[in-house]
């Protein structure tokens, strides 16, 4: 159930393609939170798309038109191991990579950062939850 944030230049994705990154980013997250992959823990996973002017993003200190991405992932703290993180950047770095049509031999323009939030201080639609409620969730 990360709660997800992507920023971008504007105009990066059309709207089917951000349907298609929040699909499979979603199911990707469950999959390696190892939450069930049902309608109700579904609802819990949100993704945020801010689009920026492309005078807002810069690369080396210089304004940028190509397409640089960064992504904040918040999750439960102790929720994700070593590997896991590693496989949710790996993942999601490669679901980004193909949403831009990138070639093969061309890396990601993607910043990830992942952030650990304490189980106590998630709030979901005026209720405390935590992972072992989600993952007890039909």
């Amino acid at each position: 159930m990360p709660l997800i944030t992507i920023n971008c230049i504007e105009g990066t994705f059309d709207s089917q393609q951000k349907q298609n990154l929040a699909a499979s980013l979603t199911t990707a997250a469950l999959r390696i939170e190892a939450l069930p992959n049902s309608s109700s823990v579904r609802q819990t996973c949100w993704i945020f798309i801010n689009e920026m002017p492309v005078h807002n993003v810069f690369r080396a200190a210089e304004e940028t038109s190509s397409a640089i991405l960064s992504m904040d992932i918040n999750v439960f703290k102790g929720g994700l191991g070593t590997a896991q993180k590693g496989e949710l950047i790996t993942e999601f770095t490669q679901i980004i990579h193909d949403a831009l049509h990138l070639p093969a031999d061309i890396e990601t323009p993607l910043y990830i950062l992942i952030r650990e939030v304490d189980q106590d201080n998630w709030g979901v639609c005026g209720k405390r939850i935590t992972l072992d409620d989600l993952r007890k969730l039909k």
